[in-house]
């Protein structure tokens, strides 16, 4: 149980830092969709 928890956890912070990457550049031009 706590092991699942934890392994979804881990993945969110990972796809949660790849969309932060990916969109980093695109917020820095001015173009993010979010910024």
């Amino acid at each position: 149980m706590k092991k699942g928890i934890f392994t979804a956890l881990l993945l969110t912070i990972i796809l949660y830092s790849l969309y932060l990457v990916n969109d980093g550049s695109q917020i820095m031009s001015g173009k993010g969709c979010h910024g």
